[in-house]
This record gives structure tokens, sequence and C-alpha cells, in this order.
């Protein structure tokens, strides 16, 4: 008889949701310790030397990420987003108890209208069996055009965010979190051709040297996507609300699987609910985003108008 391990595999994504947005939350706490007035010298340097970060990174990686990788390899990819989508109840009640921010009924709403978008997408049937050699052929020139040409579109709208964010003070930390997202999204998707290297150098049915070449440009790639999306939301982090600049994370997070769906895989439509579940789901992450960068840019308005008020004064007495 063989042995059930769905069960696990759900326990440990929405585990996994659960201790991502926990970490981030401890993280956006420990940003707030440091000083407005100090958050430009030195940042970073600062940032990570407080224990209070080290633990929400700990978190984050350690526990977020490991669980996500087996609920990954148990399930695959196409319930994860929904599950891992849970884990934005805990970033709510985090940013609450934790960084005490206040939840508008606005941004819970927009929360749950993510929640269920992502629920849809999982529902939508457009996962991939990414050990299967019919559907991730790595020799397949068509398939590796449509993988690179993904990527760089992502980082086509990741260069887009960072002109924003340098060239409009208001909508910096939307612009940033939006940046970080796109390299969460892409940390999700490259995690499946390293995954599928490994296995096959494991099993030794690696194809030499052309596979182990794509391996390990992968794991370049999920390295670097995993470490500029800690950094960006810090950043955005400096002048954004956790329980604004999370949720903006996962647009592109959850808008990520339909395009690797249709796009780099080239696959159909398994169902007739697949694309009113994808319809529905698209239009809900798009109004829910249109929910919480309004609220986002009206927070970095009044700080910005607070700011420009306090130099004012400051320079009024100097005077």
């Amino acid at each position: 008889m063989s042995l059930n391990l769905t069960p696990l595999g759900i326990a440990c994504a929405i585990g996994a949701g659960s201790a991502i947005n926990i970490g981030i939350v401890v993280q956006k706490k420990a940003v707030n310790e440091i000083p407005p007035d100090k958050r430009d010298a030195k940042f970073f340097r600062n940032l990570v030397s407080r224990r209070t970060w080290l633990l929400g990174f700990i978190i984050q990686i350690a526990f977020g990420s490991t669980l996500s990788i087996a609920a990954q390899a148990i399930i695959g990819p196409a319930l994860l987003p929904g599950l891992l989508a849970v884990g934005l109840i805990f970033m709510a009640v985090g940013a609450a108890k934790i960084v005490g921010e206040s939840l508008k009924r606005t941004e819970i709403m927009a929360i749950g209208l993510i929640i269920v978008a992502a629920i849809l997408l999982t529902a939508s049937d457009i996962g991939v069996p990414i050990l299967d050699p019919a559907t991730f052929n790595t020799m397949d020139p068509i398939f590796l055009a449509n993988e690179w040409e993904f990527t760089a579109v992502f980082f086509g709208i990741i260069a887009v965010t960072e002109i924003i964010q340098r060239k409009n003070e208001k909508n910096r930390a939307i612009a940033l979190a939006c940046q970080a997202g796109c390299f969460l999204a892409l940390a999700n998707y490259w995690i499946s051709p390293v995954t599928v290297s490994v296995v096959h150098l494991v099993t030794g049915t690696l194809v030499m040297p052309w596979e182990l070449v794509l391996g390990i440009i992968g794991a370049i790639v999920l390295v670097l996507a995993n470490i500029c999306n800690v950094a960006v939301t810090q950043k955005a982090f400096k002048g954004g609300n956790a329980s604004l600049v999370i949720p903006i994370q996962q647009v592109p997070v959850n808008v990520a699987p339909v395009l690797v769906f249709f796009w780099v895989f080239s696959s159909k439509a398994r169902s007739i609910l697949t694309f009113p579940f994808l319809f529905i789901a698209i239009g809900l992450i798009i109004f829910s985003s249109y929910l919480l960068a309004r609220r986002q840019a009206m927070l970095e308005s009044i700080a910005l108008t607070t700011t420009k008020k306090e130099d004012r004064l400051s320079k009024g007495q100097s005077e």
C-alpha cells in the first residue's frame, strides 16, 4: 500500500507561507527600530547586525524556504501558490501585533481577495510535473527560448520599477514591493530547473555537459533572485507598511505561474474551468493590488509632507 504524502505536503506549504510572512514581519520590526534619519547612511550594515532582523531572516529562510522546497517536492508547484498565500493571514496578524500597524477594512478585504485569487489559480490546474521529460525538456530549443524570454521580461519589469523608485518618491515603496515580487517570482520558477538538474545528477541521467551548465546557471539566478528579494524588501520597508508591501509582492508571484504554464511550457488548458478561474483570479489580483497601492501611496504622501515640514521647521530654527 502506497503512503499518501499529500497531507504532509499541504502542511509543509501552509507552514512555509506562515514562516515566510512572520519572518518578513519580524524583519520589518527591525527596520522600524532604526530611526528614520539613519535609514540612509549604512542602512543595510546597521540592519543585518540587529538580532531582531537576523531572527526574522532565519525564520524566513531556514524554516520558510526549507518547508517550501519540501512542499514543492511532495505536491508540486500547482498547489503551492494558493497554500503559501494562507501565510498572508499570519502576516496581517503579525503586522498588527508585532509591528503595531493598524489594518483598515480595505486592506483586510484586499488581502482576502489575494488569498481567494491564489486558491483559484491553484484550482485552475496549471501545474506542470517538473520531473516529466515530456514537459520539462531541457534539450528542446523552443522551451529554452521561452524560459529565457520569460526571465528577460521579469528583469525588464525589475528595471522599470527601479527607475520608478528612483524618480518617484511618492510611489517608491510600491515600486520596490513590485520589484521584490518579481525577484521572488523568478526564484520560484528557477528552483524547478535546478531541482531537475539535481535529480538527474543523482539518478545518473544528467545530459553532460548541457544540463550541468544549465543547472549551474539556474542555481546562480536562483541565489541572486533570493538575495535581491530580501534586500529590496528591506528597502521597501523603509517607507512602506508590512501589511501593504508584502501583499503587493504577491501580484507578480501569483501571475508568474500563469505565464509559466502557457508561455514557457506552451501548455493548453486542461479544463473548461481553467480560463474562467484564471480571469477571475487575475481580476481579483489587479483590484486588490490597486486598493493596496492606493493606500500605500497615501501613506507615503503623508510621510513625505511631514518630512518636508520638519525640514522647514529645523531650517527656520537654525536661522
